[in-house]
């Protein structure tokens, strides 16, 4: 009995509690399980706004093109040389002078000089005809006088194609195309030479101006 009445004392005893402490503790747990939602939509959208913005200005702004670089240069492919036009200079003088020098012989191997010839031998072609033509010797000295100021020839892709010889009163022959000394002198014979120098500016022309008749 004792028993039944302290359970009915507990019951009349909770339902005296006071309603309005039931609805303070309510809104105090709904609080809690709102809080994080609110704390994520502000960085929410934050990031979204960066990517707008970002979306807009790789549009606005102008793009840069890629630096254009040089194109490099094949060695071996250019065949000029340091103050000359081509590695070849005498080849146009020589060719329009064609036709006012004489052929002297079918190749330099058969070519025969006879003393008192004065003048430049030239041939196209390694074995190709020798043309002749008659210079004066203050020509032939003026010619003689600019042979050591001439460019190394370098490689054989530099080295010319046309092949000269210069004829002295006493018979004497000297090339251009090698340094001055006793390498470089022959008597009455077109000597076999491989080019040491290309003939500078101020030899081509001088032999421009008298092969001209100038």
């Amino acid at each position: 009995m004792k028993n039944e009445k302290k359970t009915e004392e507990l019951f009349q005893a909770f339902g005296k509690i006071d309603p309005e402490f039931i609805a303070e503790a309510e809104p105090e747990n709904r609080s809690v399980q709102i809080r994080p939602l609110r704390r994520i939509l502000p960085i929410a959208a934050a990031v979204a706004v960066l990517v707008v913005l970002v979306a807009v200005l790789s549009v606005l702004l102008p793009k840069r093109s890629a630096p254009v670089l040089p194109e490099k240069e094949t060695p071996g492919k250019s065949s000029e040389l340091p103050g000359d036009k081509s590695a070849d200079p005498m080849k146009d003088i020589l060719l329009s002078d064609a036709e006012k020098a004489d052929v002297l012989s079918e190749n330099a191997q058969s070519c025969r000089l006879q003393p008192g010839a004065t003048g430049l031998i030239w041939q196209m072609e390694e074995n190709g005809p020798c043309y002749f033509h008659v210079l004066t010797p203050e020509q032939i000295d003026r010619l003689e006088a600019m042979i050591p100021q001439g460019h190394m020839a370098g490689n054989t892709e530099n080295r010319p194609d046309v092949r000269v010889w210069l004829v002295k009163p006493d018979g004497t022959v000297q090339t251009p195309y090698l340094r001055q000394g006793k390498g470089n002198e022959d008597f009455l014979r077109l000597q076999d030479y491989v080019p040491e120098l290309i003939p500078s500016d101020a030899f081509v022309d001088a032999c421009r101006q008298f092969l001209s008749g100038g």
